[in-house]
């Protein structure tokens, strides 16, 4: 029994540090194909190399706070095309994944199949996430990897809702990747000042600013999810920051410890001060939302 534990230990262990690489290359053929029919870039590393980026850029996040548990299931809510959702299921998770575009739903598949993660993947199309097809509690981890900037902002509160109705009590909502209103330049486009102008101007600005985006306001977040636990504010950053040193210089690291700890003395946490917000939201007993 020592040495079956060890084995299945071994296993884990692997998959928590070997990269995905491309199982199929049938399955990749039709994915670049997929990619070049939607009149995107192969090469772009955000598009053909989304999973080489995520594992390296993201995945030491995730595993600084113990993400995601073996063979627990997680949904991601905005897929895109599966990169973060082939990630979480190389680290062992059962991926239900869904996005409002058909056509990157059909995308994510095709990439899960490249990669050889079908088994432990499932990707749907979802037109309107006010409304989830998924029951109560289903979930042990929702992930909203660089999504939620996205929906319709008189939308956003019903949305959140609706991840706080399928995730369970004691599940961990781990939002990342998400551009900051706070910050004067919106870190997708490169605007600058678009998160200060006054949103009735958004018609406008969609006509004449090219890649018009907007920031999530973090206090919009927490507050629409009163009650949860902000497992970065409880550990002091201590999560992120081990996630950092994996990803970021040692004198940008110098200085996010030092902002880090302006942020604790303001009781809130570094992730969501940060020009992309990171952060972890623990669902407590107390803290279920109602519709």
């Amino acid at each position: 029994m020592a040495g079956l534990h060890r084995g299945l230990q071994n296993i884990w262990d692997n998959m928590q540090t070997a990269k995905p690489t491309i199982a199929d290359t049938s399955a990749h053929a039709e994915f670049i194909d997929q990619i070049v029919d939607a009149g995107l870039d192969p090469e772009d590393p955000w598009v053909g190399g989304y999973v080489s980026v995520v594992w390296e850029r993201a995945r030491p996040f995730f595993l600084s706070r113990g993400l995601p548990a073996h063979g627990s299931k997680v949904l991601e809510f905005g897929c895109n095309f599966g990169a973060t959702s082939v990630m979480l299921a190389s680290m062992g998770a059962n991926v239900t994944a869904i996005d409002i575009n058909p056509s990157y739903v059909n995308i994510a598949r095709t990439n899960a199949r490249a990669y050889g993660v079908s088994m432990h993947t499932e990707f749907l199309h979802v037109g309107d996430t006010r409304r989830l097809p998924f029951g109560d509690q289903s979930f042990d981890l929702v992930v909203c990897n660089s999504v939620l900037e996205y929906v319709d902002d008189e939308h956003l509160d019903t949305v959140l809702r609706e991840i706080d109705r399928v995730l369970k009590t004691g599940g961990i909502l781990f939002v990342l990747g998400t551009s900051n209103k706070l910050w004067p330049r919106e870190v997708h486009s490169g605007v600058w000042l678009v998160n200060y102008i006054p949103s009735v101007l958004d018609p406008l600005l969609r006509r004449i600013v090219p890649k018009f985006e907007r920031g999530l306001n973090p206090w919009r977040l927490v507050r629409s999810l009163d009650g949860y636990e902000n497992l970065d504010a409880s550990d002091q950053g201590k999560s992120l920051m081990e996630g950092k040193r994996k990803t970021s210089s040692p004198l940008k690291c110098a200085l996010l410890q030092l902002f880090g700890l302006a942020s604790t003395a303001f009781g809130t946490s570094l992730g969501l001060l940060l020009p992309s917000i990171m952060v972890a939201l623990k669902k407590n007993a107390s803290s279920a939302q109602t519709s």
